[in-house]
């Protein structure tokens, strides 16, 4: 009897001891799998940073290269606006070494002793030429395109003839009637080869080819523009417009 309880006893200790070793080993497992997942969270945090600071470094490329487009947009502009105020000037300047000698409507005999019709002066051409200018700077360009073409129409021939294709131009194209603008920056073109408003009429007679989905004619005017007259504003749009619509690189 003695001896079975002492048999009995050492299998429970033998028993005990397994259970003991099976806990400790299952505790060591656990704290391997604890120490694992720790490691994975951390690599993934480590990936997490890298990957948010590569994503903020794109953003910020994006943003600085959407800047650069901005400021280059803004200087285009902006020499668009000096071209056009240039082209005035010298207009101004122009005019008035013609108006110089010029006096208001004279009547003159004629030599069998009748008088010839009186003319307009040079000075009232002006002052309707003025009119309708002071129309397009102020925005109202169908009331600019009437006050020109009634310049044209009544006097076709006068000191303001370039003057008013060109703004009649200027005035289609603010209006999207790109056929009718692209004729009068023709006439300019085509009609005062060395007149102060070549430039900027060839440049948007270029643009009025490409609203017309004449691409080919575009592409041709404005690097005739850039050809001609390479250093000038008139080019340097040009050259950014061609750019923009894919055809420079």
């Amino acid at each position: 009897m003695k001896r079975t309880l002492l048999c009995i006893s050492a299998l429970l200790m033998l028993i005990s001891c397994g259970d003991d070793e099976e806990r400790l080993k299952m505790r060591r497992d656990i704290a391997n799998l604890q120490e694992q997942i720790y490691q994975i969270e951390r690599s993934q945090k480590e990936m997490s940073d890298k990957v948010n600071g590569a994503l903020a470094e794109i953003d910020a490329k994006m943003a600085d290269r959407k800047a650069q487009a901005d400021q280059r947009e803004q200087v285009a502009n902006l020499r668009e606006g000096v071209s056009q105020l240039e082209a005035r000037l010298a207009d101004l300047e122009a005019k008035s070494a013609r108006t110089g000698g010029v006096s208001s409507a004279v009547t003159a005999p004629s030599s069998s002793g009748s008088e010839t019709p009186p003319t307009v002066a040079n000075a009232d051409l002006e002052i309707q030429f003025n009119t309708s200018y002071g129309d397009f700077t102020r925005g109202k360009y169908e009331l600019a395109a009437y006050g020109f073409e009634e310049l044209l129409n009544n006097f076709p021939n006068s000191p303001f003839t370039e003057q008013c294709h060109y703004y009649l131009g200027r005035c289609y194209f603010e209006l999207k009637k790109w056929q009718q603008a692209n004729q009068h920056f023709d006439s300019v073109v085509s009609g005062f080869p060395t007149g102060s408003y070549l430039k900027p009429a060839m440049l948007y007679q270029g643009q009025c080819y490409y609203f017309m989905n004449s691409h080919s004619r575009a592409v041709s005017r404005l690097q005739e523009l850039v050809s001609k007259f390479p250093d000038s504003q008139e080019a340097n749009l040009a050259r950014t417009f061609l750019k923009k619509a894919g055809y420079e690189k």
